[in-house]
């Protein structure tokens, strides 16, 4: 699965900007550490070649007025695997009724709808979206410095692949960040979220775990965004 990383480069830089993780009014903690009992929706759009630019930039202009409603982890751009053109962003949440409460929010936001909504709608042509947990005695592991350096990995796995059951970092240049089961989405699917220190560290972690543990799937290489809370 990492053969497509390992043949590619990567198109362009992104901005040196690091923002904060924005928070909801109502959330009584912010913290990057993630609640055992939280829920995390893992959404992604794609876009027409022509129109990726125009809305990743929408999203940087106005995602703000997003996170004034829930709290955003991650924002990637698609940049090697199936779907390119895609952006993937992963929301935290404590349940799905606070979910529903804040899309219901969102639908009320005239400034969200007419200066967001209204542009980047006709410019999405696919959006798929899964509500996913923590596997079992596992959590999400946001322990680590800030790089802008830093890539990521969203790897797709047969849940039941014993052989690819316990995942374990190689080097110090890699980081297992999670494991996550869908609640609503595919069946027997597991995702895993690596992050690396560079582009060098995907190539020699994801060449040496094809080699001893080959594991049925696929996996896509993601960039954060200059606006993304962690990177």
């Amino acid at each position: 699965m990492c053969a497509k990383l390992l043949t590619t480069l990567m198109r362009g830089k992104t901005t040196k900007i690091i923002p904060s993780i924005s928070c909801p009014k109502q959330q009584k903690l912010c913290s990057t550490e993630a609640a055992s009992s939280s829920l995390y929706e893992l959404r992604s759009y794609q876009a027409e070649p022509k129109d990726f630019k125009t809305l990743v930039d929408l999203f940087a202009a106005h995602i703000d007025k997003r996170t004034h409603y829930s709290k955003l982890l991650w924002f990637w751009t698609a940049e090697i695997g199936d779907n390119l053109w895609q952006v993937i962003h992963l929301w935290e949440y404590g349940s799905l009724q606070e979910r529903a409460g804040v899309r219901k929010a969102l639908a009320q936001d005239k400034a969200w709808a007419s200066e967001f909504l209204s542009q980047s709608m006709p410019r999405m042509k696919l959006m798929k979206n899964y509500i996913v947990m923590p596997a079992p005695s596992t959590k999400l592991d946001t322990n680590f410095s800030y790089d802008d350096n830093a890539v990521y990995v969203l790897q797709t796995v047969n849940a039941a692949d014993k052989l690819a059951s316990m995942p374990k970092s190689v080097t110090e240049d890699e980081k297992l960040i999670g494991r996550f089961i869908p609640l609503l989405g595919p069946g027997n699917t597991e995702f895993r979220l690596w992050r690396y220190l560079n582009l060098n560290a995907v190539t020699e972690e994801c060449l040496h775990r094809a080699k001893e543990h080959p594991t049925e799937g696929s996996s896509i290489l993601l960039q954060p965004t200059a606006f993304s809370p962690l990177k």
